[in-house]
């Protein structure tokens, strides 16, 4: 029994609640005066735990049963369990520790024989096999999750979750790149930070060369699903390189990321190298070549240097002024400023020498003026001014519901 079986925490629990005498206790306690008087038949006495109201008095029961109960017996208790269950006598618990008892013997008989939940999106049954399987043999554990059915109600993305996060517990971690197929099933989040270990794993068993390689070699669009695999694994391997070589980064992404597909390699290093160093990150941003995408990386290096900086981050900006790569950021951070700081925001954007570059600072800080103190606005916009549809535009701002701005400095 490993230390991340479920039978294991449960006894830890029950012990850490004092519960610990009802399972190891004298022979006289009440759980085993009564316990000594169930049949004498495995299924029977089964049935019997499995009708009992209290939770707690069952769990205990159960835990104590599996424990002396030869797991030959698994077929016959499982249609004991299922009988259980359509009377409504079957809850999660028991559906794990069953689970859990029978895959620590035999996994793909306890996987072969699933008992569904009786209850939508929950999958007790499927958790505990395939975090048991995956420390006997990860690499069937991770087969056996691609031959469920697709459908939720079968439990391929809880197998997928759980084989995953088992997979980079094991000592000896396998080859990751078999989890690949999984690691499509996963959600946004999910995913990106399990391409993220798969990537880092690479990199520690084979090397820079090899994972970049393996990168380079994955096909594009053969999922079924609705994002492209290769151009995630090709984004997140850009920032695994920044751990290890930041030009290595540069030239990675300046390599795979010149078309419109590979933007999301150029917003991904540029987020990332931001966290790390947002003046670097935000010199490299603002010198790429004027393409439509070019205003979206600067604006990822500008969001993460003013999470992790934010007053460095603005002192930055507010010397460079908004320059041809900068004005939407600029801008940015002067509608963001205007609705606490108007008299600053207003004077940092007359300062911009250029005419049309200085309208458009000054629709910026009337927009998040007007959102914050429309009347003082309004009087202000009275003597800007400034050309009729640029004050539509600011007017506009006030009637948009207020949103806080992410790139704020």
């Amino acid at each position: 029994m490993h230390a991340r079986s479920i039978l294991t925490h449960l006894v830890t629990a029950l012990l850490a609640f004092g519960l610990g005498w009802l399972v190891f206790g004298a022979p006289d306690t009440p759980v085993d005066r009564e316990a000594s008087s169930l049949p004498e038949s495995p299924a029977m006495a089964l049935a019997a735990i499995l009708e009992l109201d209290d939770p707690s008095d069952r769990a205990v029961r159960l835990v104590r049963f599996f424990e002396q109960t030869d797991p030959s017996a698994a077929i016959v208790l499982r249609d004991v369990l299922i009988d259980q269950q359509e009377k409504g006598l079957v809850d999660e618990m028991a559906e794990l520790l069953f689970a859990s008892w029978w895959a620590r013997s035999d996994p793909e008989a306890a996987f072969a024989n699933i008992v569904d939940p009786g209850w939508a999106n929950r999958h007790p049954w499927v958790r505990a096999v395939f975090r048991e399987w995956v420390h006997q043999d990860p690499t069937a554990a991770a087969a056996a999750v691609e031959s469920l059915p697709a459908e939720a109600a079968r439990g391929r993305l809880e197998a997928a979750r759980v084989v995953i996060d088992e997979w980079f517990e094991l000592e000896d971690v396998p080859d990751p790149s078999r989890l690949l197929g999984l690691i499509e099933q996963l959600e946004i989040r999910r995913r990106a930070f399990a391409i993220q270990r798969v990537l880092n794993a690479l990199v520690e068993q084979r090397g820079v060369d090899a994972t970049q390689s393996f990168v380079e070699a994955v096909p594009e669009s053969g999922s079924t699903f609705d994002y492209d695999l290769r151009q995630e694994l090709m984004a997140r391997m850009a920032v695994v390189l920044l751990d290890h070589d930041v030009e290595r980064a540069v030239r990675w992404a300046e390599e795979h990321g010149h078309d419109r597909q590979g933007a999301g390699i150029r917003k991904h290093l540029a987020y990332y190298w931001g966290l790390k160093d947002g003046p670097a990150a935000m010199e490299w941003a603002t010198g790429l070549p004027d393409t439509p995408d070019r205003s979206a990386v600067v604006a990822r290096a500008w969001l993460s240097f003013g999470r992790v900086q934010p007053e460095k981050a603005s002192d930055w900006l507010v010397e460079r002024g908004p320059d041809g790569a900068l004005q939407d950021v600029y801008a940015r951070y002067l509608r963001n400023l205007a609705k606490n700081e108007p008299a600053r925001a207003l004077e940092l954007a007359e300062q911009t020498a250029d005419d049309e570059v200085r309208e458009k600072m000054l629709m910026a800080v009337g927009q998040g003026w007007m959102r914050a103190d429309r009347e003082a606005a309004e009087a202000w916009l009275a003597t800007a001014g400034l050309p009729p549809e640029i004050e539509k535009r600011i007017r506009r701002a006030s009637r948009r519901p207020t949103r806080p701005e992410r790139n704020a400095g």
